[in-house]
This record gives C-alpha cells, structure tokens and sequence, in this order.
C-alpha cells in the first residue's frame, strides 16, 4: 500500500496546476442543456426545454465520478488451503484492501462482504478514511469455514442489495462442484452489474496435472487433476461469454491483478 500511495502522489503531482474537467458520456450524472445537433440521440431530448426556446435541447451527462465498488471474499473450504504459508483467504484478504485503497484514491464507493453457505453483509458503499478502517476490520475478521460456497446464494443478495450498477469483484478459488451455480449467479446478475471474478489459482494443482507419471498412484493424481483444471477452464470460458471479466492469478499476485483489472475497467469506461 504504501509503494501505491507514492506512485499514486506522484501521478497527482504530476498534475499539479492542470484544470481537471469532467469526461462527458452516458454517465448517470446530469451535466448541462445544449442545442441539438446532428447525430444526437432523441431519447435525450429535453422536451420542455425545447417548447420553451422552439428549438431542439438535448441533456448532456458525464461519467460518473463515484462509482460503486463491491468486493466479495469467498469464505468456503477450498479458501482455506495454504500458499507460501498464507491461506487463499489471507492472500484475498490483502488483495481486496489493496483494491479498496486504489478505489478510494480514484473517490469510488466500497464495500464489502463475505460469502460461502450463506452471506455475511460487511460495511456498504462509502468512502473516505474512517471507511478504510471499516472495510479492514470487517476483512481481517473473516476466516475460513469448512462449508460449501453457495453462489446462487450470493446472486440472490446481489440482485436484492445493489440499487445501482456496480463492479462486483468476487475473490474465489473456483471448484468444478458449484459450477452450474456460478454461472445461474452470473446470469442474475449480468448485465445490470459488471462481474468481476479473480480465480486463485492453485500451482501445486498446475504442476501435478503437468506431471509425468511414474507410476499407478502419480498416474491418478495426473488425471483428476487435469480434470480439474479442464472443469475450470471450461467454467472460465462461459463466464466471459457471460460478459464476466474473469482474472486467473497466483494467490500472492492477487491484489496486484485486482488493481490492474480495476485500472483497466476504468479506463475502458466498462461501468
């Protein structure tokens, strides 16, 4: 975070005695009345506008300037296995706190909560300092459950808890079991929200599906894991097909995929 923090200083400063103005585009924010023009769209026709100077006004918007953000943090079981002496959840954890500082920075909203059998709200939408500390007592708070991870059930509080078109970032690990439910949720919730899903992958799994057996018990190995990897890959296809933007990292370059990939949505203007 603070190697962050000075590059972001350094962008700002960098800056310094510019005059910022606001992107216009099809944001939700109103920004000023102007005279039509050719190859303006008529459902931004201001009608009563138009009768008062008899003349066609259109309504100008721009891209909105806080957005909203939220990060899920998968708590299931497979959350719990160890990388470089982290759990996949701690490596998640720093990831989404990476993330929310880079989203604070940029005067987005956050929030966050925490999800596998069922889902546990953490602090909604703000910004600021005091929200940080929120969003990072609620974070290093979570821990691994030995239970399922129940998309559907995350699907069903997004469609319920989300007003406004957000970018949803999930952090799991992504089993072949739930699947099916993965993709219902994605569906739920594609395309009033931009789903974005970071996959930890496993490099124990990658080397063993790798792996050249030497005998019956390696052979096994190789091949369930391989299934494994080619059920993910398969569910990571029709996840982007979806419309999901879907992110595979180790789990110790997790927060730095994050921020690349929230960076990238930004920029391309997705949300």
């Amino acid at each position: 975070m603070a190697r962050l923090d000075a590059q972001l200083n350094s962008y700002a400063l960098r800056g310094l005695g510019s005059r910022l103005s606001a992107r216009l585009g099809k944001g939700r924010e109103f920004d000023r009345l102007r005279e039509y023009v050719s190859g303006d769209e008529y459902r931004d026709v201001a009608w009563r506008a138009s009768a008062r100077h008899r003349k066609l006004i259109v309504r100008e918007f721009r891209l909105d300037r806080s957005q909203d953000i939220l990060l899920c943090l998968d708590t299931g079981h497979r959350m719990a296995a160890r990388v470089a002496r982290l759990t996949k959840l701690d490596h998640a954890v720093n990831g989404a706190l990476l993330l929310a500082y880079a989203c604070n920075r940029m005067e987005d909203r956050i929030g966050i909560l925490s999800f596998a059998s069922t889902v546990s709200q953490g602090p909604r939408q703000g910004r600021g300092g005091a929200h940080l500390r929120r969003l990072t007592d609620f974070a290093s708070g979570t821990r691994a459950v030995f239970d399922h991870t129940d998309y559907l059930a995350l699907g069903s509080h997004l469609r319920r808890a989300l007003r406004h078109r957000a970018l949803v970032v999930v952090f799991t690990a992504l089993a072949g079991q739930e699947r099916e439910g993965l993709l219902r949720s994605a569906r739920a919730v594609s395309p009033a929200h931009l789903l974005l899903v970071l996959v930890l992958d496993d490099p124990d799994l990658r080397a063993t599906a790798s792996l050249r057996p030497a005998d019956a018990h390696e052979l096994s190995r190789a091949l369930v894991a391989r299934e494994i990897v080619a059920s993910r890959t398969m569910t990571i296809r029709e996840l982007r097909r979806l419309g999901a933007l879907v992110v595979e990292t180790t789990p110790s370059d997790v927060g730095l995929q994050a921020v690349n990939a929230y960076i990238d949505v930004k920029r391309r203007q997705l949300l």
